[in-house]
């Protein structure tokens, strides 16, 4: 079972491409570019890994990085910020990061 990917971005364009790039690492991968359709969505669905933007709207990714991390749902997801010059490292790095351990 491949690994579910969440990417929370408001910039559709950058949630896509992450998306793109996750999916080619054979994840499931999917986005959404409003924070607070996020947050809903994290409390009724398990992800293994959350890419967020740190610069949205409230709840901006450091919020809503803390609500995952008390979340019944997904308090153990692996949660990455992608900065602009260095989301295709983060890519990989949440690739390895999924391939060493086992789906909960």
């Amino acid at each position: 079972m491949p690994a579910r990917i969440l990417v929370v971005d408001d910039d559709p364009l950058n949630a896509e491409l992450i998306c793109e790039i996750l999916r080619s690492a054979g994840m499931d991968a999917s986005f959404l570019t409003s924070s607070t359709e996020a947050a809903a969505r994290l409390k009724r669905e398990k992800y293994h890994a959350v890419f967020l933007d740190m610069r949205m709207p409230t709840p901006d990714g450091a919020e809503l990085a803390r609500q995952i991390r008390v979340s019944h749902v997904n308090s153990s997801p692996n949660a990455f910020s992608p900065r602009d010059n260095d989301f295709l490292e983060d890519c990989a790095n949440v690739t390895l990061a999924l391939w060493t351990e086992s789906p909960k």
